[in-house]
């Protein structure tokens, strides 16, 4: 096990330039040392409606997922915000039963994967509209441009829906409703081949990864109220 320190020390060797990065370690974390060791490494928290930490914890609140231990499937964190937070930690208090694992999907992957097909959806023409947990809705573009590294990428929430993109397209280039349901049936096929990465979680395992590489989701076979979660958003220092 390693301790915070030891954790800012390695954080610090990052490249920024790299859109691959999924770390995971066993820590012996203290919140108020990684926060105040952060400006050090080129680090800085990206605040969520929850402040600089979020607990992510079965608190029986239906409409935020995020207190929540049911499935909760792929997504990208942050969709109400203009700029995506580049990365999510997430560090394991309390594995409760152990039954909640967080897989990983490779959105470049499987972007690629969807222009390979014969005939290809046109994502680029569509919005998903992320529904935040207080209602307000937020449209933004599936196929998104990595900021580090200009690869197309992918984001997209699981409360969501999809709708055409109205901007720089005229209407008779819009997609038909059925060309956009097709659309989603083959993203989630694609996500779900480009599943690369499952954390089945420990107390003091922590894991963080590209929030604009990867897509993630929670796992469960059953509720858990005693599994507790972590969650911080970082991006690099501006």
């Amino acid at each position: 096990m390693i301790t915070t320190p030891d954790l800012l020390s390695q954080l610090a060797r990052i490249d920024e330039g790299r859109s691959d990065l999924i770390f995971r370690a066993k820590v012996e974390f203290d919140s108020a040392a990684f926060l105040a060791g952060l400006p050090d490494v080129g680090l800085e928290v990206i605040p969520s409606k929850d402040g600089p930490l979020s607990y992510v914890v079965d608190g029986g609140e239906p409409a935020d997922k995020s207190k929540s231990t049911e499935t909760f499937d792929f997504h990208t964190d942050g969709l109400y915000r203009t700029n995506l937070p580049r990365y999510v930690l997430l560090y394991c208090i309390d594995a409760g039963s152990a039954t909640v694992t967080t897989k990983l999907s490779d959105g470049k992957l499987a972007l690629q994967l969807i222009r390979k097909l014969p005939e290809p959806p046109r994502l680029d023409k569509l919005s998903a509209v992320y529904v935040a947990r207080d209602g307000q809705r937020y449209p933004r573009s599936i196929v998104q441009q990595h900021p580090a590294t200009g690869e197309d990428v992918l984001a997209f929430g699981s409360r969501a829906y999809f709708e055409p993109d109205l901007t720089g397209y005229p209407a008779i280039e819009l997609p038909t409703l059925r060309e956009a349901a097709r659309a989603g049936v083959t993203l989630f096929d694609a996500i779900d081949r480009c599943t690369c990465y499952e954390m089945i979680w420990s107390a003091h395992e922590l894991l963080m990864f590209d929030n604009l590489r990867f897509v993630h989701k929670r796992e469960a076979r059953q509720r858990d109220t005693d599994r507790r979660l972590l969650r911080v958003w970082l991006a690099p220092a501006k």
